[in-house]
């Protein structure tokens, strides 16, 4: 048997339902819960380079990007060229490398993909020889969230190492 709701519930449970039917996609592309990165860094298979990806929130990223004095610009929608210049500029100072020479290097950007909700970036740094350490500095982010966290992921042959870098720790020296 089937029980009446009082008018009133049934008011209740129809505002309820109008408003997760209009918010719910207005959510979807509103700020997400979770600040965190992916770095993954890995000796190509010639051994003359470090193969790096940076899988980053886009709608953090548009926004960083915006608030160092760029254009905004959407991924998806603006022009490769100008979002690969604009990233290349925003990680400049954001992600280094070195290796047994001891000296930061700014990997090279090769371009970009989207992926859902956030944007791969492809970058590379050329290496004489397989490192047997690598200092890795990771700093997307950390000056916009405090909860923000960086996971890097190192692969050299066989040996992976992994950090979790957060503000006021955002470095990684890594022996292989």
């Amino acid at each position: 048997m089937r029980v009446p709701l009082p008018m009133h519930s049934t008011a209740r449970l129809a505002t309820c339902i109008a408003f997760v039917v209009v918010a719910l996609p207005l959510g979807a592309g509103a700020t997400h819960p979770v600040h965190i990165s992916n770095t993954n860094v890995e000796l190509a298979r010639d051994s003359r380079s470090l193969e790096i990806t940076v899988r980053m929130f886009s709608d953090d990223l548009e926004e960083a990007i915006v608030m160092r004095g760029a254009p905004p610009a959407r991924f998806g929608t603006a022009p490769a060229p100008l979002l690969d210049s604009l990233l290349s500029v925003y990680l400049r100072d954001r992600l280094r490398i070195g290796t047994d020479d001891g000296m930061p290097h700014v990997p090279r950007l090769l371009g970009h993909e989207r992926d859902g909700d956030a944007i791969r970036v492809y970058l590379e740094l050329a290496v004489t020889a397989p490192p047997r350490r690598v200092r890795l500095q990771q700093r997307v982010f950390l000056d916009r969230f405090d909860d923000q966290t960086n996971l890097v992921h190192v692969r050299i042959g066989a040996t992976r190492r992994s950090a979790l870098l957060r503000r006021g720790q955002d470095q990684a020296d890594l022996a292989f």
